[in-house]
């Protein structure tokens, strides 16, 4: 285990998988759970049988949690967690595998110019995030992550979070969440929204969902696949009986999964 910052959650767990490319993995837990970790992964990960063939590092990211910290600071460690694995590991492109909101902080990553321009006074608040001394301002924040953040190639969306706006008009109860996260300000979550748009490359998506999640219907899903349809941008699409929702990311079908596509 390897730490990217001085907070005892600032961390990133390492094991190995038989794939073409390192594969990061997100957990979720609406950005407050403590019992969602960087260990998530671990059964998924114990899964995937032994293959001759290429062997790439995985890694599983922990993030500070709601109410502690409010958004943007958990995008901010992911993308430092990111950029620590290329500046210190030498990683130079990798897989995002993210589950419930670990699939929102991946759609975050994609277009996080766009979203930390809307909190430039949360980017002097530096204490918890690695920097050199000369990076001071806001646009140096923003410009050693872009320097700094690894190449993606695949993503991998697991009964993911897409658009907030939308989330709140299906599950009113899920504001006591998003206002932890979000200063208790909707209209902040809702930046996270389809309609003001992603930046998802043009790439390897692959986005799953489970037919026994209770906490999420697939309209989330659909909204997103949507989304990607009319953006003309490529993707696979699998439903499945996966199990509930925190019993996706243990399902040896996802693992199968996961490990079809970084190996194509």
């Amino acid at each position: 285990m390897t730490s990217y910052g001085p907070h005892r959650l600032q961390t990133i767990a390492t094991l190995d998988l038989p794939s073409s490319s390192p594969i990061v993995f997100i957990h979720g837990g609406a950005w407050r759970d403590p019992n969602n970790t960087k260990d998530d992964w671990d059964a998924l990960a114990s899964m995937i049988e032994p293959t001759p063939g290429p062997y790439k590092h995985a890694y599983s990211l922990d993030y500070r949690l709601s109410p502690e910290v409010k958004h943007p600071q958990h995008i901010l460690d992911v993308l430092f967690a990111l950029c620590h694995l290329k500046k210190e590991v030498g990683v130079e492109h990798v897989s995002l595998a993210g589950h419930s909101v670990g699939a929102t902080l991946i759609l975050q990553i994609l277009s996080f110019t766009k979203l930390l321009s809307y909190y430039p006074d949360t980017l002097t608040d530096l204490e918890y995030l690695c920097l050199p001394v000369s990076v001071k301002t806001p646009a140096q924040v923003v410009l050693f992550i872009e320097k700094n953040l690894p190449r993606l190639d695949t993503l991998y969306l697991l009964d993911g979070i897409y658009d907030m706006d939308k989330l709140y008009e299906e599950y009113p109860i899920y504001s006591d969440f998003m206002g932890q996260a979000f200063n208790g300000d909707e209209s902040q979550a809702i930046q996270l929204s389809l309609e003001i748009g992603m930046d998802v490359p043009h790439g390897r998506v692959v986005v799953a969902h489970s037919y026994e999640d209770e906490l999420l219907s697939p309209q989330q899903t659909f909204l997103f696949t949507q989304y990607l349809t009319l953006q003309k941008i490529e993707f696979t699409f699998v439903m499945g009986s996966f199990g509930k929702h925190n019993e996706v990311y243990e399902c040896k079908q996802v693992a199968e999964l996961i490990l079809k596509e970084a190996k194509v």
